[in-house]
């Protein structure tokens, strides 16, 4: 049997296993290894369910000698079987998770022959999976009655273990419950269950009422009360005497900079060098000017910009510092002018300077929450591609220039590979070699080249991570609303799994 064929259904097969994308511990990639492991994952896509895919979740086989009722593996049912091997599992985890299509990996299994056989064929993949420098997050599932020496075995390679407690009949439930009975099951032999029975068996509907279907349930969902605000009535304001086009033309002081943060700090110093607080700050190319403004050419000094930003650390601290950078990177025509007034807010005391109101604070907190929520998606939503020379690329569209911002999360996940992600809205990227990163510019014909030139094994792995994404799919929970709330379309464009033109027919 193919790859293919064996990672849909053993894809398939385990896409009801619950699992968790967070490893719990932080373990930083030594420079030399693919990935590191965080106490909080990232998810990577959405199944058109809504559920996030962070995981390559798969069982090592879905063969079983048992023959447990309540098990679509059971050896009793007619279902098509298959099984990977370890070397299978080592390739497809290592491929993924260079691709960024994974944060890891999760493993069960059925039982081949014993439980110890069994544990034992997961270790190894796992143990593999590490000889070959995987950094990354692991799972694995503990078989029932392994032996408590490869349990501990199985610890010094994954960063999780878990075991599922199938319960059977009542008296193991009351084993380990106590006060548990059968959860509702004798009930229903003896008539239709309906959502007001579950509140008198004691059940917490309000956790239970999103993945329950049943008599009796509201067909609508309350969705919060409209407060209804009436119109402020528009004020009438009346001419002075004179008409408006006689009255008096401000002038104002703009501040010119390249658009570069380090041009906005050089204005910066400018302004408190010179005792001359602009009114606005804006970039050469995005100048909004008035007529009567007096308009002052910044030229930017790096030397200067980096005495600028030390400073601003010792007045606002580490924290607030990076969120005026943050919001630089929104690219808001407001950012600039902003920033100068939050920092002359947090700097007073010189002369003809002059005090703010919050809105400036929460403007600019604004802009930096969306900067980053930006960020943590791209961390996610990036898709890399083999090119012939063996690095790999990405293109990527976001919103905001976040390429700053992830920068080092990704020099720090591919620390062993060449990679290079190129914004193509901002026509720049950052270039990895050798644990160098640089900033690179390409014209689009360069850019083309790169992106046709594709390793010989590029398609068959675009096609696995479909089959995969496809596989993991509960097409019964499918909620397109949830799916593009999580997953927005304008992020498909460079999503392998939602790019119809790279799905084989």
């Amino acid at each position: 049997m193919d790859i293919e064929n064996k990672l849909n259904i053993l894809a398939d097969a385990a896409k009801y296993d619950a699992s968790c994308a967070s490893s719990g511990s932080r373990r930083r990639n030594s420079g030399r290894r693919l990935g590191h492991a965080a106490p909080s994952g990232i998810c990577h896509s959405y199944t058109e369910d809504g559920r996030c895919v962070s995981l390559l979740k798969i069982l090592y086989t879905n063969v079983c000698i048992y023959d447990c009722a309540y098990c679509v593996n059971r050896s009793s049912n007619d279902i098509p079987r298959a099984a990977f091997t370890a070397r299978e599992i080592v390739d497809l985890t290592i491929d993924f998770y260079r691709r960024n299509y994974i944060e890891g990996l999760f493993l069960s299994s059925g039982v081949i022959r014993s439980p110890d056989e069994t544990m034992e064929r997961l270790i190894r993949s796992a143990q593999m999976l590490r000889r070959q420098g995987f950094n990354g997050y692991i799972h694995l599932k503990c078989i029932p009655f392994a032996s408590r020496r490869l349990i501990q075995a199985a610890g010094r390679h994954a960063d999780r273990l878990s075991v599922n407690i199938e319960l059977p009949t009542e008296t193991s439930l009351k084993r380990l419950t106590g006060a548990k009975t059968f959860r509702i099951v004798g009930l229903r032999k003896k008539g239709r269950l309906r959502f007001e029975h579950l509140r008198q068996l004691g059940a917490v509907v309000s956790r239970a009422q999103p993945f329950i279907c049943c008599d009796g349930m509201e067909t609508t969902q309350w969705t919060g009360t409209t407060t209804l605000r009436r119109p402020t009535p528009a004020r009438t304001v009346g001419y002075p005497q004179c008409p408006p086009s006689a009255a008096e033309p401000s002038r104002r002081t703009v501040f010119e900079t390249d658009g570069s943060f380090e041009g906005l700090l050089t204005a910066v110093f400018r302004a408190y060098a010179t005792s001359r607080i602009p009114d606005a700050i804006v970039s050469t190319g995005n100048a909004q000017r008035g007529l009567f403004d007096d308009s002052v050419r910044i030229d930017t000094d790096p030397a200067v910009a980096d005495r600028v930003w030390t400073g601003l650390k010792r007045h606002l601290g580490a924290r607030q510092r990076q969120r005026l950078f943050q919001a630089h990177l929104s690219g808001h025509a407001d950012a600039e002018t902003l920033i100068l007034q939050r920092i002359v807010q947090a700097i007073p005391g010189r002369r003809g300077l002059t005090s703010v109101d919050l809105s400036v604070g929460i403007r600019i907190d604004q802009f930096s929450q969306v900067v980053r929520r930006e960020a943590h998606r791209m961390k996610g939503f990036i898709r890399f591609q083999q090119t012939g020379d063996g690095s790999y690329l990405a293109l990527i569209a976001p919103r905001y220039d976040v390429l700053p911002l992830i920068r080092r999360h990704f020099e720090i996940r591919y620390a062993d590979q060449n990679w290079m992600i190129y914004d193509t809205i901002r026509k720049y990227g950052l270039g990895y070699h050798q644990q160098t990163t640089r900033e690179i510019r390409l014209d689009s014909a360069a850019l083309a080249t790169m992106e046709q030139e594709a390793d010989e094994q590029e398609h068959l792995r675009q096609v696995l991570w479909q089959r995969y994404y496809d596989a993991v799919n509960i097409r019964s929970r499918n909620n397109p609303a949830l799916h593009r709330r999580q997953l927005p379309r304008r992020y498909w464009r460079y999503l392998t799994e939602k790019n119809p033109k790279r799905r084989t027919p």
